[in-house]
């Protein structure tokens, strides 16, 4: 997927036109408009059944913005027409994207997390991207006027899943957290504790395969890891332990020298 390991708002018209002058053509995680949507209940479909799609799918980005060359039946190729590349006029470019916010939160169930931004180009236009991940919640569906429509994806076309395929969704997905929690279950029982000594676990279920915002193998980010000095923080005092929870009593030294303090924790 493109732009991996980097938010949207950091990306600029130069990544952007990196990725359209590579040659780049629609493919199942990558769809491209030359129009916003139109805010007639056709369009506000049109848009959830897109979004949605993708998260049946296996995530991708929506680039709005972006016209698509023709062939000589006039109809759309999925390769980015550079030359009728000018971006979207408008005046409040966060306010749309919030409106369309608003309309994945109240259209689509489950609830489908969404990354936005807009790009802004050099003659004062914008190009809105849109990621959507690849959802362990899925299958998602489009409901509109007491209709369900249960999207999916596959390459460049959309198309609407029967029972089958819905019920055969469903089983993947309920797999992969089932194989997700066998292996924390597998993990924690390897650890060796001591039976006369009161011991507390902390555990965590991967969401994605993987990380869309933040690249672990980064060196930058490790020299800023190595860069946090906590020498100067002082002592959080002891903690001490019970059936009613937790306390935490003692000294603490700050930065502003305020003095002793007690905090509680109850379950």
């Amino acid at each position: 997927m493109i732009w991996d390991g980097k938010r949207l708002s950091e990306i600029t018209e130069s990544d952007l036109r990196k990725i359209l002058e590579s040659g780049i053509e629609e493919h199942k995680h990558l769809e491209c408009k030359a129009e916003l949507y139109s805010t007639t209940d056709a369009g506000k479909k049109d848009f959830l059944i897109d979004i949605c799609a993708f998260a049946n799918a296996e995530g991708g980005i929506l680039l709005i913005g972006i016209p698509e060359q023709r062939d000589s039946n006039a109809q759309p190729t999925g390769v980015p027409d550079l030359d009728k590349f000018t971006g979207i006029d408008s005046a409040n470019p966060e306010s749309l994207l919030l409106s369309y916010d608003s309309r994945v939160a109240s259209g689509i169930e489950e609830r489908l997390p969404l990354e936005s931004s807009s790009i802004k180009v050099e003659n004062g236009r914008y190009i809105f991207a849109m990621r959507i991940p690849n959802s362990l919640s899925k299958p998602h569906c489009v409901r509109l006027n007491d209709k369900l429509y249960f999207p999916m994806r596959g390459d460049r076309h959309l198309y609407y899943m029967d029972i089958q395929e819905i019920k055969d969704l469903v089983m993947r997905t309920a797999s992969r957290q089932e194989v997700a929690e066998q292996c924390l279950l597998s993990a924690m029982k390897s650890v060796h504790i001591p039976t006369d000594s009161p011991y507390l676990f902390i555990t965590a279920i991967p969401i994605f395969n993987r990380s869309f915002l933040v690249d672990l193998r980064s060196q930058q980010l490790v020299a800023a890891m190595r860069s946090f000095d906590l020498s100067d923080i002082g002592d959080d005092g002891i903690c001490k332990y019970s059936f009613e929870g937790l306390q935490r009593t003692g000294e603490k030294t700050r930065r502003d020298n305020s003095t002793a303090y007690e905090r509680s924790c109850p379950t």
